[in-house]
C-alpha cells in the first residue's frame, strides 16, 4: 500500500481516483483475500493482480558490457554485440530470469550486458528488494466519472459537518453544474445517495444559501436540506 500510494503522490493522481489495477509481485501466496481486500480498499482500485515475476512489467533493452565480455570473446566481440542489441523482448526476459542466454553461438550471462529497463505504457512501477508493486494509471471514462461522483460525495459530506448533522440524518442535494457533473451524478446517484444519507439529489437552476462547487475544472453551486 506504501509503495503503491507514492506511486500515485508522484503521479498527482489523488486516492479519491479510482484506478483500474494494482499488480504486486514476488509474493508467493502471503496475500490472502482478507489482504487483497483491504489494499483494494485503500488504494481505491478495482482489481489487485498478483504476478509471479515482475518482467512483465517492464520493456528492456541491452548492450554489450566491453570491459567485461571483450575479454571473455576477444575479436567476435563486435558481432556478438551487435545481436545483443538486436536481442528481442522475450530474450530479454530470459536474461533476467534465467540470468544468461546463447547469442550467436557465445553463452551471455547478466554481468556481460548493460541491461536498461522502462515501466511498460500506462503502468508506474517502484521495486522495493524483492517486492514490486505496478500501478496501472490510464483513466478511462467511467473512472473519471466515478471519481467525479466521489469528489462531489466529498462536498455534500463537508456541508454535514459544518452544520453538524446528526449521522443518521436524512437530506436533500441540489446542485447546479456542467453536463458532465451531471452525466456523473445521474450515473452514481444510488452511490452518492447511500454515502450521504440523501432522499434526493437534484440538478437545479438558481439554489439560494449555497456553497461553491469546484471539482477539477468543473464549477457549480451545491446546497443542503435537512429532511
Amino acid at each position: 500500500v506504501s509503495a503503491a500510494r507514492a506511486l500515485r503522490n508522484e503521479g498527482g493522481i489523488r486516492v479519491r481516483q479510482p484506478l483500474r489495477e494494482v499488480v504486486v509481485c514476488n509474493v508467493g501466496n502471503l496475500l490472502t483475500k482478507e489482504y487483497i481486500d483491504l489494499i483494494t480498499d485503500e488504494l481505491n482500485v478495482k482489481t489487485v493482480r498478483i504476478a509471479e515475476n515482475s518482467e512483465e512489467l517492464f520493456t528492456y533493452s541491452a548492450k554489450a558490457d566491453f570491459k567485461v565480455l571483450g575479454p571473455k570473446i576477444g575479436k567476435r566481440i563486435r558481432d556478438v554485440s551487435q545481436a545483443i542489441v538486436n536481442l528481442g523482448h522475450e530474450d530479454l526476459k530470459n536474461i533476467v530470469r534465467d540470468g544468461q542466454i546463447e547469442v550467436s553461438g557465445e553463452t551471455i550471462l547478466r554481468e556481460d550486458v548493460l541491461l536498461s529497463e522502462e515501466a511498460i505504457e500506462g503502468f508506474w512501477v517502484r521495486s522495493d528488494g524483492e517486492l514490486t508493486v505496478a500501478v496501472n494509471n490510464l483513466v478511462d471514462d467511467e473512472l473519471h466519472k466515478e471519481w467525479l461522483a466521489r469528489e462531489f460525495i466529498h462536498h455534500a459530506q463537508n456541508i454535514r459537518k459544518e452544520l453538524d448533522l446528526h449521522v443518521t440524518q436524512r437530506i436533500r442535494i441540489f446542485y447546479s453544474g456542467s453536463k458532465e457533473l451531471e452525466g456523473a451524478v445521474q450515473q452514481f446517484n444510488k452511490y452518492i445517495a447511500n454515502e450521504t444519507l440523501a432522499d434526493e439529489i437534484e440538478k437545479v437552476e438558481n439554489i439560494s444559501s449555497s456553497r461553491t462547487l469546484k471539482i477539477g475544472d468543473l464549477g457549480g453551486q451545491i446546497s443542503i436540506s435537512i429532511i
